[in-house]
């Protein structure tokens, strides 16, 4: 889709996100839309940032915490978390940045848990809707590889280093997935 064509969306999304706020895909593709139209100045994150903080707060109130399958969580708060941890981090606030990592990472192993049956759900959604799930999954676990690289290297500035480290690369060796395996 070009630039134009996307911009031309964004009042459907935006609308598709007001009648359905407990979509939190359609407010993560709205919010997308919402950071690539910054005024035109790539370096202004005010924009995203308030669009994110928008998405985490639909995740940690009721649209996220009551869910209607509830074995199916929702992946797109992870990105929001690390946009905001990486925000944190620019402005030298550690200790919010490495509380958002942690979240951000929470989502992810969330979703590495899915059961299998949930699992098959999701993959014959996928095959009805053309979705590229191999992608997803893909982004994902990158994803977590740099959300938990983050909070690496956040331990080992914050902390005297060697048992910290140990414990997140215990952690992240722990997870389905993260190692490049598949979901």
């Amino acid at each position: 889709m070009g630039l134009t064509q996307w911009y031309k969306t964004y009042p459907a999304l935006e609308q598709a996100a007001r009648a359905e706020p407990t979509s939190l895909q359609r407010r993560a593709l709205a919010e997308a839309r919402r950071r690539d139209n910054n005024g035109g100045n790539a370096r202004d994150m005010t924009g995203s940032l308030a669009a994110w903080r928008r998405l985490v707060a639909l995740h940690e109130g009721p649209v996220g915490r009551i869910r209607a399958i509830p074995e199916r969580p929702e992946i797109h708060p992870a990105w929001a978390y690390a946009a905001l941890a990486g925000d944190a981090q620019a402005r030298g606030d550690e200790a919010e940045a490495e509380s958002l990592y942690e979240k951000a990472a929470a989502v992810v192993e969330d979703y590495a848990d899915t059961p299998p049956d949930y699992q098959m759900q999701e993959v014959a959604g996928a095959l009805q809707t053309g979705v590229d799930l191999g992608a997803r999954r893909r982004d994902l676990r990158e994803l977590y590889a740099r959300v938990t690289d983050a909070r690496l290297a956040l331990a080992r500035r914050r902390r005297s280093g060697a048992d910290a480290a140990q414990a997140l690369q215990q952690r992240r060796a722990e997870v389905p997935g993260a190692a490049g395996q598949a979901h």
